[in-house]
C-alpha cells in the first residue's frame, strides 16, 4: 500500500478527496508523485480545488504546489498564465523575448554571463483595438538566492528570466485574472503568492468533522447514521426533596 492509499490523519482518504475535487484517484496519485510532491491528502484537496477553480491542469505542469517554511503554496507556470490569458477570449499573442545587457553572476563557485534584463511585450483587444503590454524582469531582482532554486537559472538564464518578464507583462494585460498568481519561477518576485496554510487541530475531532461533511454532501439525509454529538443528552432531573 502507497502512502496516498492510506487513511491520513485528518480522516481524508484518496476516494473522498476525489469526490471533493472531481480528480480521478490515479489523477490523485500521479499529481502527488509529480508536482505535489510531499503533500497531505488535506493539502492535496485544497490544492486540486484551487486548480480546478482557476482552470489549470497540474499534469500538464501548468500549476505546481510547494511548501515554503511549512506552508502548501500554490504556484502557477508560464502556462497556467497563457492558459488564463487565452481563455479571456481578448489575449492577442506575444512578442519574441528580448534580452538587453549583461551582466557577471556566480553559482556554485562558477561565473556566468547572463542577461541584465529581460523585456516581453503581450497584447490584448482593448475597445476592439490590439493594445500592448510590456513586463520587464532584472535579473539581480529576480533570480533566487538559494543554490537549490537557481539550479534552472545556471542551465537555461534566459530561458527563465523570459518568463519571468512574460507574466508580468500578462498580469498588466489580465490583472482581474492574474493579478494575484505568482510565477512558479519567479520566487523572489514582488508579487503576492496565494498561500495554502495547514493548522494543526485535534485528529479526532477532524475525522469527526470530516465524516459529517461527508455525510452531509453525499448520503440522503434518512440514511445517515445517528452520532452520538448530535444526540442531547437528557436534562438532569434535580429533586430537592
Amino acid at each position: 500500500m502507497t502512502e496516498i492509499q492510506r487513511a491520513a490523519p485528518s480522516g481524508l482518504t484518496v476516494r473522498m478527496v476525489s469526490e471533493m475535487t472531481g480528480y480521478a484517484p490515479t489523477d490523485i496519485a500521479l499529481v502527488s508523485k509529480t508536482v505535489a510532491v510531499g503533500a497531505s491528502l488535506q493539502e492535496l484537496a485544497v490544492f486540486l480545488h484551487s486548480c480546478r477553480a482557476l482552470g489549470l491542469d497540474p499534469l500538464l505542469r501548468q500549476a505546481y504546489w510547494i511548501r515554503r517554511q511549512g506552508k502548501g503554496t500554490l504556484q502557477v507556470g508560464i502556462d497556467g498564465f497563457r492558459a488564463i490569458a487565452e481563455r479571456s477570449g481578448a489575449y492577442a499573442g506575444a512578442e519574441s523575448i528580448e534580452h538587453r545587457g549583461q551582466i557577471e553572476w556566480t553559482y556554485k563557485g562558477k561565473k556566468h554571463i547572463v542577461p541584465e534584463l529581460a523585456r516581453a511585450t503581450v497584447w490584448k483587444i482593448v475597445a476592439g483595438h490590439k493594445s500592448a503590454f510590456v513586463g520587464e524582469a532584472y535579473w539581480t531582482e529576480f533570480v533566487p538566492s538559494g543554490e537549490a532554486e537557481a539550479f534552472q537559472w545556471a542551465r537555461m538564464p534566459k530561458h527563465m528570466l523570459g518568463k519571468c518578464a512574460e507574466a508580468q507583462a500578462l498580469r498588466r494585460a489580465f490583472p482581474a485574472q492574474l493579478g494575484n498568481l505568482g510565477l512558479a519561477d519567479d520566487i523572489d518576485g514582488d508579487m503576492p503568492l496565494p498561500e495554502v496554510t495547514i493548522t494543526e487541530e485535534d485528529p479526532a475531532e477532524k475525522q469527526r468533522r470530516n465524516a459529517r461533511r461527508y455525510d452531509e454532501i453525499f448520503t440522503p439525509e434518512d440514511e445517515r447514521p445517528a452520532r452520538t454529538e448530535d444526540v442531547e443528552a437528557p436534562e438532569d432531573d434535580d429533586d430537592d426533596d
